[in-house]
């Protein structure tokens, strides 16, 4: 299991008949309960797959690249902590969901919210006021 990937419950403890199977529940485990965050690699090591292949397995059945699916899993995070909270430390936030570095957590934030995450943050908070 790759450093910093969270171990998923038992359901992919065995191998599974296809690797159809397994792309299925690792997508929907990602995107249901992952509070810490992979990359594509880690996704791959996770199905016992390669890169290639879980990329193909997404393009076929899900439309989009695995890495599309953990960048919307890690802004949909943020957006429901903006959504919750006061007060955001953004530099924090923006680590704990696996960005390197403020700017790409808000250039991914603003690209699929369409507001930076303190423009939205205000928007909530006008709304809970």
């Amino acid at each position: 299991m790759p450093k910093g990937c969270p171990q998923p419950p038992g359901r992919f403890a065995g191998k599974c008949a296809s690797s159809d199977l397994r792309l299925g529940a690792i997508v929907c485990h990602t995107v249901e309960v992952w509070v810490e965050f992979c990359s594509a690699e880690d996704l791959a090591s996770l199905a016992g797959l390669s890169v290639c292949s879980l990329h193909r397995l997404f393009a076929r059945y899900v439309g989009v690249g695995p890495k599309w699916v953990v960048r919307r899993s890690r802004v949909q995070e943020a957006a429901d902590r903006v959504a919750r909270e006061e007060h955001v430390d953004w530099v924090r936030t923006a680590l704990e969901l696996g960005y390197h570095d403020q700017a790409h957590f808000i250039r991914d934030f603003r690209a699929q919210v369409g507001f930076t995450p303190a423009a939205y943050a205000r928007r909530c908070a006008l709304g809970r006021g």
